[in-house]
């Protein structure tokens, strides 16, 4: 319907790493998913590889049928 973005990014490499302590890339894409209000998804790609999936959802309409978005500013 127009009112969602879906992006899929797929590689052919070895897949998921184990995590590792003192890392933060995964949680830190989750949170800036989250600040978007978007869901990510990060899988094994059949075959080897991995799949990184981010899909908004619909965003929010007050009484007035303004659509709320997010404005604040992303941390550094």
């Amino acid at each position: 319907d127009g009112r969602q973005i879906r992006l899929e990014i797929e590689d052919d490499g070895a897949g998921l790493p184990a995590e590792r302590p003192g890392h933060y890339g995964l949680n830190t894409m989750l949170d800036r998913a989250r600040r978007i209000n978007a869901d990510l998804t990060i899988t094994d790609r059949p075959g080897g590889g991995t799949i990184v999936a981010l899909q908004t959802r619909p965003a929010s309409v007050t009484p007035e049928g303004d659509t709320h978005v997010d404005s604040r500013p992303s941390r550094r």
